[in-house]
């Protein structure tokens, strides 16, 4: 069996030993709480919008995703508890890896449990650290004051929550097309963890969210739909320009390399040469992209 099978198989079985660890009674809370449920369900609605708009990236021959579906889910620990996030998790994750990307099975199968993983450890820590459920143990003139009490906890599942999806998948990169893992979680993260620094910084919207619903319910939330698509659109152009500006420094570099034909393609194979030297040598995360783009530069002075 390859190395990613044996790897998808332990990500799965982890999932199925901590998912039953979570507090799934809770979920009758939904229909005892005033309008709890109609809330929880405009989340998940969100969740599922932002699945149909992932954005996708590649990592050498791996294609990767991004999605803002973050923000309803950290907004959903916040405001219902463990319980109906793991349950969020679960269902944005088979809708959108299976009906709406049709994702092969091994990649469906691996997706969804990772994200259940990640939810139930971060469901279960917040519990731990005193975690309540706003919408569902608060009435509406102590739930705003409870909301900001709870923010630490609420940093704490998101913090955990990424690490650990972020490390599951840069892991089934780099077994699958048997590269660094250095290399990988350097791209995943982006350049100096600036990737994890927007979701991080974007993270408080989801409070802010959480906000909205504790004070005009489901029609609060609604206002959301703006922010939650301009945010999208934010993404979407970042991940364009990187590969722009990709695109054109090798455009640039084959333009120059065809006044002489006997160096044509040189300079992409030296910077392909000279990657593999910090990937083999273990450097930071970063290294050998900074160095992979020196070495398609070096030749331009000609």
């Amino acid at each position: 069996m390859k190395a990613i099978q044996i790897f998808v198989a332990i990500v799965c079985a982890a999932a199925l030993a901590v998912a039953p660890l979570v507090q799934w009674g809770d979920l009758a809370l939904l229909s005892s709480a005033d309008g709890a449920l109609a809330g929880y369900l405009a989340l998940l609605g969100f969740g599922l919008l932002s699945e149909s708009l992932t954005l996708r990236f590649t990592v050498a021959r791996s294609a990767g995703q991004s999605s803002i579906s973050f923000l309803p889910l950290l907004a959903c620990i916040v405001l219902f508890g463990p319980a109906p996030t793991v349950l969020f998790m679960i269902t944005i994750g088979v809708v959108g890896e299976v009906l709406i990307r049709k994702k092969e099975n091994i990649r469906a199968v691996f997706n969804v449990s990772q994200w259940t993983f990640a939810a139930t450890v971060g469901g279960l820590l917040y519990d731990s650290l005193g975690g309540q459920a706003v919408a569902l143990v608060a009435g509406p003139d102590q739930a705003s004051a409870l909301l900001l009490q709870q923010t630490p906890v609420f940093v704490a599942f998101g913090a955990a929550f990424m690490l650990l999806n972020h490390t599951a998948v840069s892991l089934a990169i780099a077994l699958s097309q048997e590269m660094p893992f250095s290399r990988v979680i350097a791209r995943v993260v982006g350049r100096s963890g600036v990737n994890v620094f927007y979701d991080l910084l974007l993270s408080p919207i989801a409070i802010a969210l959480a906000y909205l619903y504790l004070a005009a319910g489901v029609a609060g939330l609604a206002l959301f739909l703006l922010p939650m698509l301009a945010i999208r659109h934010a993404y979407q152009i970042n991940l364009r320009l990187q590969e722009a500006n990709r695109d054109l420094l090798k455009a640039l570099v084959t333009a120059i390399e065809t006044r002489d034909p006997c160096t044509a393609g040189h300079s992409l194979r030296v910077s392909s040469l000279a990657r593999r030297i910090p990937e083999a040598l273990g450097g930071p995360g970063g290294t050998a992209e900074v160095v992979e783009t020196a070495a398609l530069l070096h030749g331009v002075g000609r």
